[in-house]
């Protein structure tokens, strides 16, 4: 899957970055989440990629303008909010996180079925 499926299937008001927007800004699509917020946000849609390591992982930057970060699972879309994951991060002196326990400690967080 990919952010166009993302944004078709749950989002209204879709703007698409330039190229240059999305390298400097690092988001994806912007958008209105359908049923559930009126808010246009930004989002990070980047896949999850295979590390040296073998784990399979997302990477992330404090310097990201997106309001939200999207996990795909095969059967979820799991939306972060970005200054809490920041938030987060900092206060316990993360280098990395496991999305487990983004859904468990975070308050924001939205899983939608896909």
């Amino acid at each position: 899957m990919s952010a166009k499926s993302f944004a078709k299937n749950h989002l209204t008001d879709v703007t698409w970055p330039s190229k240059d927007v999305s390298k400097n800004e690092l988001w994806d699509v912007s958008g209105i989440l359908k049923g559930r917020l009126n808010e246009g946000l930004r989002f990070d849609v980047r896949p999850l990629r295979k590390q040296q390591d073998g784990r399979t992982a997302k990477k992330g930057r404090t310097t990201t303008t997106a309001n939200k970060m999207v996990v795909e699972t095969l059967s979820q879309w799991i939306i972060v909010d970005v200054e809490e994951l920041h938030k987060h991060i900092i206060a316990n002196k993360l280098r990395e996180v496991h999305l487990e326990e983004i859904i468990e400690k975070l308050e924001w967080n939205i899983i939608l079925e896909k």
